[in-house]
């Protein structure tokens, strides 16, 4: 079934915080993306939210255009690394396996993974991408699943926390 014409306000969110019709607005009149995390009301689920015109052939703006992605595992994994026993500590030159799962949620042509390794302040100290690896005919279809895999060697690095981001 199809949602086009259908107006907002008709559209009965289940997630929190229900923005969802002052978010379409703004974009409407700013024409600025808007992303925002929400949580399914029927369950934990995370999303990130994100709420952009949409545009015609013709560049016409015909509306706004909502997509959802589903963060709960990111976010479950940076809270484990950010909640790790302090009791866990890696040493400098230890070597590393870290391996990302993630799933399309609309088509995409040569996704990159990359993540960062981040001091308490939010400095990136070092990081890593798929760029290199990608051919530049693969095509993922949303719904398909794919894993990135990186290993290397703990730089030396003074005590303190440290996170990783991913993007």
């Amino acid at each position: 079934e199809s949602d086009t014409g259908r107006p907002i306000s008709h559209v009965r969110a289940r997630f929190t915080p229900d923005l969802l019709q002052q978010d379409a607005g703004r974009v409407l009149r700013t024409l600025a993306t808007i992303e925002r995390q929400v949580r399914a009301s029927e369950s934990d689920t995370l999303y990130v939210m994100r709420t952009l015109p949409y545009r015609t052939t013709d560049n016409v703006i015909g509306g706004v255009v909502v997509t959802f992605t589903d963060i709960s595992r990111i976010t479950a994994a940076e809270l484990a690394l950010a909640d790790a026993s302090p009791g866990r500590a890696f040493r400098n030159g230890e070597r590393l396996r870290l391996s990302v799962t993630a799933r399309c949620d609309q088509d995409m042509n040569s996704p990159v993974i990359g993540f960062s390794w981040k001091d308490a302040r939010g400095q990136e100290i070092f990081g890593s991408n798929t760029l290199a690896a990608l051919s530049d005919d693969e095509t993922l279809l949303a719904g398909d699943g794919f894993v990135a895999e990186f290993a290397f060697a703990l730089p030396a690095l003074s005590s303190g926390r440290y996170f990783i981001t991913l993007a």
